[in-house]
């Protein structure tokens, strides 16, 4: 019973132990490539699918910067097997958008800030594959081995 109830307190431990990543609200790239000048304020969030992140700056003549937050795809592939374009897609870093509107909350530019900050994800997300893998291969072999003491 005590190796059970330690078992148990482990895998309780392992299973909670990063659970939750704080990261910003994204787009995604094809989003991005839909905008173009003239749009709206509203416009861009509409097709954007999104509210702004942040904003950057705001001058005397009511011209401002917006930021919005977007993800880019990569691929993942044995790193043996790398060619060009092989490999299975994959989400990939935060990139930050800088959307530059006039007075009058018109799109007259936008463009990728590779520096503008750092790291957007801060730490732990409910990691369901980790999950599952977890409930479907390590407790039954946890519950084995108990059955077989």
């Amino acid at each position: 019973m005590k190796f059970f109830t330690v078992t148990f307190l482990i895998c309780c431990t392992v299973l909670l132990s990063s659970c939750l990543i704080q990261a910003p609200k994204y787009s995604m790239l094809e989003n991005v490539m839909k905008l173009k000048p003239g749009l709206t304020l509203q416009q861009v969030n509409d097709t954007l699918d999104l509210e702004p992140y942040n904003i950057k700056n705001r001058d005397s003549s009511g011209k401002y910067t917006i930021i919005y937050k977007y993800r880019v795809y990569d691929r993942s592939t044995i790193p043996f097997f790398l060619k060009r374009k092989n490999g299975v897609t994959v989400k990939g870093k935060f990139v930050t958008l800088l959307a530059h509107f006039d007075k009058n909350n018109l799109l007259t530019s936008f463009d990728t800030c590779t520096d503008c900050d750092g790291e957007d994800l801060k730490e732990k997300k409910l990691n369901i594959a980790t999950l599952v893998v977890i409930v479907t291969v390590v407790l039954p072999a946890v519950l084995v081995l108990i059955g077989l003491k």
